[in-house]
């Protein structure tokens, strides 16, 4: 938009020389021009702060959704810490439980060998 309004002006600065040059050779028939040319710009200065106007209005709210994302990023981030940190917690816990068992199998299984050596020197 803004390359836009730039290259309206470019032109109308053009068109403005040359109402400016023949208002020296032919000014009945350039005064129109020059007239036209004058309301023109008057119309693109103003559709030029309109637009800076609307683009300074945008500005807030572009920064407020630019905040949040960043919010909703972070929230994001951290869920997925926490979870990775459960996962993290869960196979520890459940690595701890499977030694648990195993030292409670090789107990019961000690045991029931000297239960059974026991047995075997009594007999």
């Amino acid at each position: 938009v803004n390359t836009a309004v730039q290259t309206a002006r470019s032109l109308a600065r053009e068109h403005e020389q040359q109402a400016t040059e023949g208002m020296e050779i032919a000014p009945q028939f350039w005064k129109a021009v020059v007239k036209v040319l004058k309301s023109t710009q008057e119309r693109l200065k103003l559709h030029d702060q309109v637009m800076r106007a609307a683009l300074r209005r945008t500005d807030e709210p572009k920064a407020l959704a630019l905040y949040q994302a960043d919010l909703t990023l972070q929230l994001v981030n951290e869920k997925l810490r926490r979870w990775s940190d459960e996962e993290r917690i869960l196979r520890e816990e459940a690595r701890k439980s499977n030694l648990i068992r195993e030292k409670e199998r090789i107990d019961a299984a000690q045991r029931a060998a000297a239960e059974e050596k026991e047995r075997q020197q009594q007999e």
